[in-house]
């Protein structure tokens, strides 16, 4: 397999994970912006509104509309990590109640999951990415 197919492939699974991660964020931002109280708050804002935010830097900066589309991209995954985290421990812990999926599990734990995919599956990406198209 060339290093190209091998980008390509990772390329389309960073897309795969955003849409998982559109799929599960929408309705819930949706469901906060009706009834209200569905997400936690982070300074007064609902956590799903901000991962919301950061997913779509993760579409803009992966769909090459920017020139420093990796900054961009980092910025969103990073802060959504970081507020995932917290809530993940925060949910172990019990000083925070994350919404739970039809499955029962803590939608914090899928966020944190998520993102940390995202991360790794850049930083691959990124290394394999002959140095003229990195951005």
């Amino acid at each position: 397999m060339s290093k190209k197919f091998i980008q390509q492939i990772f390329y389309i699974a960073i897309w795969i994970i955003i849409l998982m991660g559109l799929s599960g964020t929408i309705p819930l931002a949706q469901n906060e912006f009706v009834t209200g109280n569905v997400c936690p708050k982070m300074v007064g804002i609902p956590a799903c509104y901000i991962i919301l935010s950061c997913l779509l830097f993760a579409i803009v900066s992966h769909s090459n509309l920017f020139k420093d589309k990796n900054r961009l991209y980092y910025l969103g995954v990073v802060i959504a990590l970081a507020i995932a985290t917290f809530g993940s421990v925060g949910n172990l812990l019990g000083y925070i109640e994350c919404p739970k999926n039809d499955h029962g599990i803590p939608m914090c734990y899928l966020s944190f999951l998520l993102f940390f995919s995202l991360l790794i599956f850049k930083n691959i990406e990124i290394r394999i990415t002959p140095a003229a198209n990195k951005g």
